[in-house]
């Protein structure tokens, strides 16, 4: 064993929502696929809020690094006790270090007469049964491998009930000491980790995998010679799982040396493979200085471990010959088959690479690195053979778009020719034309339907291929329709693309242009509706489109009436397709299934619902909530006897899908619950709200910290967090609920920074900085006022992108009344209280907005402030606004408890 080493230890269900528009429309929508980025709608402060849910593979275990620390001057009381100490036949010199579970000793073995390492399990509450079974087995696993490059085990012992084991001592560093972030020269990393690897296949030999491999792991002796060190989690190869050992699930190793199959905590696929990838990191970081993958945290460089390729070397390092940055490559393939066979064979190529020999490992070409980062992607795995090929032409700089329309042209004055000179064959041309066209069309429907696919929210480097695609796309789609029959399918499937981009508006916060797409979509389904004779389908797909219209609508315009008409439109489209169901008159599709129609149903008055509270009725807002979660419970009623798939639809659910409904729709019935929650605060049982919300804070916490990757997954915990900090006003822990929300806000900022063009992360993590803001102010923290500016900053961003956009607008002049702008928070409250739609919302935010600004200026401008902002509240009142227990608890409206007119107000409400 070494001296001086300097090593470191180291959900909510799915709640999906049906999509704005199905891939091809007018078809059954009856094959029901959950939507990743399923929308929610949560009752929260300033305005409505989706909160996005998706499901996630859970990569998440303790990083297990039993790599002991050294350091032989460390003079501690203990280390001086410890000298003193003999253990069986073994007198303690010294502590050399502690890591994992363990600790080792410099001991010298009076009856051989030599220096070792002495390794023991480390004492009291330290040592589980976990641990034990860990220590034990790198004992007898090391205790048989007899091999020069393979530090050995003298005997095994124990020692008041603990165990113990000496080792060979070895006499220098670490190799992660010696390389020091430093890359080496190529030649002395080949033959290092040739010996690596001809030690390790020595060991899969003797059935054993080591599992951690990793420069910390490989002493050296004073002359340089490599020793394989820590076989902690070494593993039978042949052994079969049994209970209480290492599941599938739990992730073994160090991150920046584990393999994909590693990072799975797939321990099915663990095998010699696993240590070949190893030591092709080994060989990876002794060439570049660097592992592979690094990041600040370990959760992230399990996730690149997972889907990224690693930079190829000789980007990093110009030097490093490229047969040798080949076989490094190709012992770090993510796929087990495309890594070399075993250890052994990656040692003989680069003993080829040493003589000067043709190596047989081959260079990947960038379109296959490409392809293969398709097909390991979560959300592009799924897509089908005709989106992955498109993504690849995108990928690698194809001008797919120039192509196809260059052999259109082609193909367009060949016929020309052919017609002038044979009529026949240009009419046979012709027909091969519309042959082709309708090839074209079947490819790019199949395509945006993979499109709807995609969760950007959860994978922002899909956005470009998105874009991309569509831009290519649609424009020849476009030709295509206006050539074909008005019930051909092509059309609903433009309209597919097009609620696609409307969506990709949405998401880069682009609400006005995106509200053109969708005004564009509702004149679509207005034709439809007359083509296709009200069927089911045509009329559900309309109230879908007016109901998306309605949500954007609102934020971009600010109408609230327009906004409650397209609902009631939406509505009562919904309702007519339960209670007079119908078919298409010219080919008798388009008749939906039972659930279909009563899903979309409970979704519009969920929308209702929303609008009712953001208007000042809670209690309204409460009811529709009911009438949704009935909705959805009868859907549940119809399941078993499977009334809820009749009547037949054209395409059918598969036996997988009505499996995954009743999960769905109990997703949905939870979302109603939690957002029910908020809205049993408002209307008097704060109890009941309390209870709700804690158990949702802690369970999307769990979810969280089971996936910390997935943005969906960290913006859920962060949306209910400040629902919850809303409620608990009066909490008896303020400081430890406001610790909470700083953590959360710190989460938000992350995930925002890593997507910032994400208008929905920016208007979450803006709202976390104005709460953390408020709660600062509330207890008398300095530091508030950072809080607020930069929420301010992620405002003024957002509505730099959308200059128009009313919600935005609004959004600012609260952020600019609470870092004491008075100019530009007077300019927004003068321009809204003239406004002719002003609504009660806005009402009420002036009204925050004027008491915010009271606080920060002396008498008597707050006194006129404060009275103006009570003013503004009895003009909502007027309007029809009953919250009550809103402007009670609201922290902006605190101050207002000093305007003797403002308790009478309360008492009227109540």
């Amino acid at each position: 064993m070494q001296a001086n080493s300097k090593s470191k230890s180291q959900e909510l269900a799915n709640t999906p929502t049906n999509d704005s528009v199905s891939s091809q429309v007018d078809q059954p929508t009856a094959a029901f696929k959950p939507d990743p980025m399923a929308e929610t709608y949560v009752l929260e402060g300033e305005d409505s809020t989706h909160l996005w849910s998706s499901a996630g593979h859970i990569v998440s275990a303790n990083d297990v690094d039993l790599t002991a620390t050294f350091d032989t001057s460390a003079t501690s009381v203990g280390q001086q006790k410890a000298t003193q100490k003999v253990i069986g036949g073994y007198e303690i010199l010294g502590e050399l270090g502690r890591g994992g579970m363990g600790v080792v000793y410099k001991a010298y073995q009076r009856g051989l007469k030599r220096t070792v390492a002495l390794k023991m399990i480390l004492g009291g509450g330290h040592a589980g049964p976990e641990q034990l079974k860990r220590f034990l087995t790198e004992a007898h696993s090391v205790a048989h491998l007899q091999h020069p490059n393979i530090v050995q085990v003298f005997d095994i012992g124990e020692n008041n009930g603990l165990p113990y084991f000496s080792l060979e001592f070895i006499d220098g560093p670490p190799l992660s000491e010696k390389l020091g972030k430093n890359p080496q020269p190529p030649r002395e990393a080949a033959e290092m980790v040739a010996i690596l690897a001809m030690t390790i296949a020595y060991a899969h030999e003797q059935g054993i995998l080591h599992r951690d491999l990793k420069p910390a792991n490989i002493l050296l002796t004073s002359a340089g010679v490599p020793k394989i060190a820590d076989f902690g989690l070494a593993k039978q190869i042949e052994e079969a799982e049994t209970p209480g050992s290492t599941r599938t699930g739990t992730i073994m190793g160090t991150a920046s040396y584990m393999s994909p199959e590693q990072a799975l905590g797939d321990n099915l696929l663990i095998g010699p493979a696993t240590d070949q990838y190893a030591l092709g990191a080994v060989l990876y970081e002794m060439l570049t200085g660097r592992p592979p993958f690094v990041a600040a945290r370990r959760d992230d460089v399990y996730m690149q471990v997972l889907r990224d390729e690693p930079l190829p070397l000789r980007q990093l390092e110009k030097q490093i010959p490229a047969d040798l940055e080949t076989i490094c490559l190709k012992a770090l393939q993510k796929d087990i088959g495309q890594r070399y066979s075993s250890c052994k064979e990656l040692a003989e190529d680069i003993g080829r690479f040493l003589r000067g020999e043709p190596i047989l490992a081959r260079p990947v070409s960038v379109g296959e690195r490409v392809w293969r980062w398709c097909k390991r992607n979560p959300i592009v795995a799924s897509l089908s053979a005709a989106a992955l090929s498109l993504l690849f032409a995108i990928a690698i700089g194809s001008s797919w778009t120039a192509a196809v329309l260059s052999a259109k042209n082609a193909d367009l004055a060949k016929q020309t020719k052919l017609a002038n000179d044979n009529a026949t064959k240009a009419t046979d041309n012709a027909n091969e034309a519309t042959r082709r066209s309708d090839r074209m069309k079947v490819y790019i429907q199949d395509v945006i339907k993979d499109l709807l696919k995609v969760d950007i929210y959860d994978n922002p480097r899909m956005r470009n291929y998105v874009e991309n695609a569509l831009e290519q796309m649609l424009p020849i789609l476009s030709e295509i329709v206006g050539e074909l029959p008005e019930t051909d399918q092509a059309a609903p499937t433009r309209a597919s693309g097009l609620s696609l981009i409307a969506k990709g508006l949405q998401e880069k916060g682009k609400v006005s242009e995106a509200q053109e797409k969708l005004q564009e979509l509702v004149e679509f389904g207005e034709k439809r509706l007359k083509i296709k004779g009200n069927s089911d389908a045509a009329r559900l797909n309309l109230s879908k489109f007016l109901r998306d219209l309605a949500v954007l609508q609102l934020e971009s315009n600010r109408n609230f009436p327009k906004h409650f008409e397209l609902l009631y439109r939406a509505e009562a489209l919904a309702q007519d397709v339960i209670d007079h169901p119908s078919s298409s008159p010219d080919d008798n599709k388009g008749l939906l299934e039972f659930y279909q129609a009563r899903v979309q149903l409970a979704e519009v008055k969920k929308v209702l619902a929303t609008a009712n509270y953001r208007n000042g009725d809670p209690m309204k807002a409460r009811e529709l909530f009911d009438e949704s979660t009935r909705l959805y419970k009868e859907v549940l009623a119809a399941i078993p006897s499977g009334e809820a798939f009749e009547p037949k639809s054209e395409n059918p659910l598969s036996e997988e899908d009505k499996k995954t409904l009743p999960i769905t729709i109990n997703g949905y019935i939870t979302n109603n619950n939690l957002a029910l929650s908020s809205l049993y605060f408002r209307t008097g049982e704060p109890q009941r709200a309390e209870k709700i919300l804690t158990q949702v804070v802690a369970v999307t916490r769990q979810s969280f910290d089971a996936d910390p990757t997935l943005p969906s997954k960290a913006m859920q915990y962060v949306g209910y967090l400040g629902v919850f900090s809303e409620i608990m006003i009066q909490s008896s822990d303020p400081r430890a609920l406001l610790q909470k929300l700083e953590e959360a806000t710190t989460i938000a900022d992350r995930f925002y920074q890593q997507d910032t063009r994400n208008a929905e992360k920016r208007r979450r993590t803006a709202l976390a900085h104005y709460r953390v803001g408020q709660w600062r102010e509330m207890l008398g923290i300095e530091t508030a006022q950072e809080s607020f500016q930069r929420c301010l900053a992620l405002r003024l961003e957002a509505a730099s992108l959308d200059a128009s956009n009313d919600r935005k607008q609004l959004d600012l002049m609260l952020a600019s009344a609470a870092v004491g702008d008075a100019k530009k928070s007077h300019e927004i409250v003068d321009k809204y209280l003239v406004f002719p739609l002003l609504d009660n919302e806005m009402r009420i935010d002036i009204a925050r907005a004027l008491a915010r600004l009271s606080s920060k200026v002396a008498a008597p401008e707050d006194i006129e402030l404060r009275s103006r902002a009570v003013n503004v509240l009895e003009s909502a009142v007027k309007c029809g606004y009953k919250d009550h227990v809103f402007l009670s608890s609201d922290l902006d409206l605190r101050v207002l408890q000093q305007v003797p007119e403002f308790e009478p107000l309360i008492k009227s409400l109540r």
